[in-house]
């Protein structure tokens, strides 16, 4: 990794634990302290309730959000909208500084359809509940959904947080199905890597992951067909990051580099420090995974990446676009002055004969017939080269971010965990 990228890493990890925990507050959750405050009569109450219920009947499946943000707040508008609404059920949710808990589901009232332009109150008064409700660490509140009785437990995990991301493995072992779109666990270095596929495959505990890579699109479960019928993959190229392929769309077309992040951070396609988007390390996390998911060794610390900021603003409390405008503009300037043909932020995992691999991601100029060039918005695509798919390498191409699409594949994947023995 270059420079600017090591010092993205370091500076933006931090950043990024906090970003998707909860829309209403700025601290961060911490693993420990899982006793209950003395003023949490509330929600102590709630959690006798909880316990009484599961001693008289074992439900079939225990439910907890983390994460109410802008993907948690659509999955659960989603969720109160679906026919499953009313069998399906949501006993918790946890942001940074709240946790809710109930007996009953928490989507109960949502079980009649609302009145015509009101689709999103159900959800909006469940939040508003969230946010007069007690405080509770992340440990306790797992360690409670735990305790009821049920066939099956399951956690989602909507946040972008490495501090979350870092106790996935410890719910597998606990026998906890884990839906995510967190992609800090599955791009951890290889230790926790191991750990975390070690404790599903001996606990037997789902790990649904399928948004960490280009959203709803059916890229890992590609991968993971191809590997399994035997298939030679030879070569991945890839636009992974929907914000960055409408900035260079944007850019290409004379708009400016700030103006346009502006208009993206608003639309919700950027992370909420668009800085993680501009160092390039979501875009290569992802490629760490797919790499991963058909059997390679490869660590974020291998990727070579470019960093699409100037090194001045990764020392900087909070990126504003206002402020940095100029910054941003002259160094885009820069690096776009460099490269001739249309832009596109690409990412490349090339296999070796030797079952090696090199990986980079970088900012590229194509020529106008180049397929990557032909993505509208903030579309995402995948080319995968094989030893069947040599000669036209197999493309899957779509919408790869933004929160609705994002938020309506974490639902599948809990339907999948819903439906499953």
């Amino acid at each position: 990794m270059s420079c600017c990228d090591r010092m993205a890493a370091g500076r933006l990890a931090s950043a990024a634990s906090a970003s998707q925990l909860g829309a209403s507050s700025s601290s961060v959750l911490r693993p420990g302290h899982a006793s209950l405050p003395e003023a949490d009569n509330s929600l102590r109450e709630a959690l006798t309730s909880l316990s009484a219920s599961s001693e008289r009947k074992a439900v079939a499946m225990v439910v907890g959000l983390i994460g109410p943000g802008r993907v948690g707040s659509e999955l659960l508008r989603i969720w109160q909208q679906h026919a499953a609404c009313q069998t399906l059920p949501l006993h918790g949710v946890l942001n940074t500084r709240h946790a809710l808990l109930s007996a009953e589901s928490l989507l109960a009232d949502s079980s009649n359809p609302p009145p015509p332009g009101t689709a999103g109150s159900a959800t909006d008064r469940l939040l508003t509940r969230l946010a007069h409700s007690e405080r509770q660490s992340i440990t306790a509140f797992v360690q409670q959904l735990r305790s009821l009785r049920a066939q099956r437990h399951v956690l989602i995990d909507a946040t972008a947080s490495a501090e979350v991301a870092a106790q996935h493995s410890s719910w597998l072992r606990a026998g906890i199905r884990v839906v995510t779109a967190n992609k800090w666990a599955l791009a951890a270095g290889h230790d926790d890597y191991a750990e975390l596929q070690q404790a599903g495959a001996d606990h037997d505990s789902q790990y649904l992951a399928a948004t960490t890579v280009m959203a709803g699109l059916p890229v890992l479960s590609t991968l993971r067909r191809l590997q399994c019928s035997g298939e030679r993959i030879q070569r991945i190229s890839a636009v992974l990051s929907g914000s960055l392929s409408a900035l260079t769309a944007a850019c290409d077309q004379g708009e400016a580099c700030s103006a346009v992040l502006l208009q993206l951070q608003q639309q919700g396609l950027t992370e909420p420090d668009p800085r993680l988007d501009l160092s390039g390390l979501d875009v290569a996390r992802k490629l760490v995974i797919m790499a991963r998911t058909i059997g390679l060794q490869l660590e974020l610390e291998q990727v070579d990446v470019q960093c699409l900021l100037p090194a001045e603003l990764l020392a900087e409390p909070a990126l504003d676009l206002t402020m940095h405008a100029a910054q941003l503009n002259r160094h885009w300037q820069r690096l776009s002055e460099k490269l001739s043909g249309k832009l596109v932020y690409r990412a490349d995992l090339e296999v070796l004969a030797d079952g090696s691999c090199a990986a980079q991601c970088r900012l590229v100029g194509l020529s106008a017939d180049d397929p990557m060039t032909m993505l509208r918005g903030s579309d995402n695509q995948v080319q995968i080269t094989t030893a069947s798919y040599a000669q036209q390498p197999l493309i899957i191409q779509g919408a790869g971010a933004g929160i609705a699409v994002t938020a309506r594949q974490l639902f599948a994947d809990l339907l999948q965990c819903w439906q499953s023995a």
